[in-house]
């Protein structure tokens, strides 16, 4: 089996807004070329994997750029979502999204071992909403581990089976070293692989089953960016990769930047460790790509040896071969996993004489549950907000049980729990009337499965319904995440920023009672000095980006505004100041605010009348930065020198 193996493609790190050092000119031309170069391989692809950093900032625009690239990939080598497999690095790691625990340190290996288990992993894994987003659209076929006795998908960890012509089974095991990217200060050389997924994988005969002809782990960061408890042995805690390496045949990894030269090296006793070049990484970089060839069959040979071929990008010869180098690795040891059959796309439709409610249901996975019994439920959608289990005899049409519950991966999503109180809401409301029924339909419109509900034990939360959803707002307008609030403590910022998006601006920003404001010119001090003797207004108008702090988010409304006044000129002897001005002096004026003073945070100026209020005699003040302390919305400082300007309409212009 032919295997294509890239990483590293960053997809977005040219955007203008990241603003990123580095050539990306031919981008498009050298990735284009990258397509026409797999195409005209040797050895034709029949399946991909590619270990990470897809994206530069796990943004959405990265991920759609990239959902382009990787669809033409697919059709030039012929292949589905199904045949293409993706482990996530720490680029695809959407810092907004970061709604879990960040007090993890490389020291706490207990607590960090904990939150591995895969019982845990899943309450970590928000930073990734674009990655899955970006999986499922491709159609990618998910990994599945074991969680509390049963299969969970994802497209981060588990494992998944490629079965060759021949019947021999490649096995892919995947695990997520990014995972502890997203916490701030958290060291980038000490990720973690997840020692207990390791125990589990050999526990459940995942790993060290003689009957898989190949396996292969799949991470990101290479070795020497694993924390060293990874690599060796402390405290009698077993070293995590060693251990992965007696139990695969090779391991395929990235991020590291090799220039067109793969790293390879072997464990004695242990599988080689691939880790590839940069698919993309600048123009002028030795980006590079692998191919690897698995024999379809080992005609019982205990050695097992693969060809290994590295194509290399350079300006002169574009997209070449550059290398071909024989690896061997061992055998696996005797143990057998549980199948899953995968079903298509179902539809729940909930009814009585009166009503109707409709969910799709994406992945539905079915297996035997007992004599005559089968369960059916939507394991296999990664991306899924809710859980939903149907047990029911497969000769007994319309006595099946239903069951449906806030999927365990989507436990604190703000948009789990509205889509479960959407549903919930509806059962409650039409058990009042009668009892209800669900059917399960087939892509035909066939009756799949079905039974009746005349009473649950849903409990609905209704009082909160309205708050979320404004939370909800902000993390669809903004595109953060974030973790769903037990009470509506913040609503009061929850509402600013709600109005902020439906209208343009606030009011809802504390006034600034007094404001010191540094003057560098003799002609606007004597300006601002007379205002105070002609009963001049004065009003300050601050143009910069503004972030906001909500939930433990920290997140930007982008480039806003802050217009405030009228302030009047306190007395303390600012024509003085003017009069006895020497150059180079920086003079300070004291503005207090008015009875009638209103502060503005503004986004679309065009929505308010503020302007037409302020007279064209009265004074404005505009600073890039005004220094205030606006509590949980701040402005981003700029380092500018300090200068003043007159504009033509002969209102005072201080820049900072």
């Amino acid at each position: 089996m032919n295997i294509l193996h890239l990483s590293d493609i960053h997809f977005g790190r040219n955007n203008p807004k990241y603003k990123v050092a580095g050539e990306f000119q031919h981008k498009e031309k050298i990735l284009e070329e990258l397509l026409e170069s797999i195409g005209e391989t040797r050895c034709k692809p029949e399946h991909i994997v590619v270990t990470g950093d897809v994206a530069w900032w796990g943004r959405k625009q990265d991920f759609d750029e990239a959902l382009v690239w990787f669809k033409k990939l697919l059709k030039i080598t012929n292949l589905s979502g199904k045949d293409i497999t993706f482990c996530p690095g720490n680029h695809d790691v959407n810092w907004s999204y970061g709604n879990a625990n960040r007090n993890m340190t490389p020291e706490n290996i207990e607590m960090i071992d904990e939150m591995y288990q895969y019982d845990k992993i899943h309450e970590f894994e928000a930073p990734l909403y674009n990655y899955e987003k970006f999986c499922e659209q491709l159609e990618v076929a998910p990994f599945h581990y074991l969680k509390e006795g049963q299969w969970e998908a994802s497209y981060s960890i588990g494992h998944k089976d490629i079965v060759l012509a021949n019947g021999e089974i490649i096995r892919l095991v995947s695990f997520n070293t990014a995972l502890l990217s997203y916490v701030p200060g958290y060291p980038d050389d000490q990720m973690m692989i997840g020692q207990k997924q390791v125990f589990d994988l050999i526990k459940y005969g995942i790993l060290g089953d003689s009957s898989i002809y190949f396996t292969i782990a799949l991470f990101h960061h290479a070795e020497r960016f694993l924390h060293t408890h990874e690599i060796c042995e402390y405290n009698q805690r077993k070293a995590t990769l060693p251990l992965l390496r007696k139990y695969v045949n090779l391991i395929l990894c990235g991020h590291t930047e090799t220039g067109g030269m793969p790293v390879i090296n072997q464990q004695i006793g242990g599988s080689e460790m691939l880790t590839g070049g940069a698919a993309y990484y600048t123009d002028d970089h030795a980006n590079a790509y692998s191919i690897i060839i698995v024999p379809d069959s080992c005609n019982g040979v205990v050695q097992k040896t693969i060809v290994f071929d590295s194509y290399i990008y350079s300006e002169d010869q574009g997209w070449h071969i550059n290398k071909a180098k024989e690896l061997t690795n061992t055998e696996a040891i005797n143990t057998k996993i549980p199948k899953l059959n995968i079903r298509a796309d179902l539809k729940l439709v909930l009814f009585n004489k009166d009503q109707e409610f409709t969910v799709p249901i994406k992945d539905i996975s079915v297996s035997d549950f007992g004599v005559n019994e089968k369960v059916i439920n939507n394991s296999e959608d990664v991306c899924r907000y809710l859980d939903i289990e149907c047990i029911g005899p497969t000769n007994k049409p319309g006595n099946a049980k239903l069951s449906i519950k806030t999927a365990s991966r989507k436990a604190n999503n703000v948009g789990a729990f509205l889509a479960r109180e959407g549903i919930f809401g509806f059962i409650e409301n039409a058990l009042r009337e009668s009892q209800l029924t669900f059917k399960f339909f087939d892509e035909f419109g066939q009756d799949f499965m079905s039974g009746d509900l005349s009473k649950t034990d849903c409990e609905i939360k209704q009082e909160g319904y309205d708050f979320l959803k404004k939370v909800r707002r902000i993390e669809e307008y903004y595109d953060v995440l974030f973790r769903r609030p037990d009470d509506s403590a913040q609503e009061g910022r929850v509402d600013v920023i709600n109005e902020l998006i439906e209208y343009g601006f606030t009011k809802r920003l504390n006034i600034i009672q007094t404001a010191t404001i540094p003057f560098s010119d003799r002609n606007q001090l004597l300006k601002i000095g007379k205002s105070r003797i002609f009963h001049t207004d004065v009003y300050l108008y601050c143009k910069n980006e503004f972030r906001c702090n909500l939930y433990g988010c920290d997140f930007s409304l982008g480039e806003a505004k802050v217009i405030a006044g009228p302030y009047r000129v306190d007395r303390s002897g600012n024509i003085l100041k003017a009069l006895t001005y020497q150059n180079g002096d920086i003079r300070r004026v004291k503005l207090i605010a008015k009875e009638n003073t209103e502060c503005y945070l503004v986004t679309n100026e065009g929505k308010i009348n503020f302007h037409n209020k302020r007279k064209r005699k009265n004074i404005c003040i505009r600073r890039d930065n005004l220094g205030i302390d606006w509590g949980y919305i701040y402005e981003i400082k700029k380092k500018k020198a300090f200068k003043e300007e007159k504009n033509q309409s002969g209102m005072v212009d201080c820049l900072v």
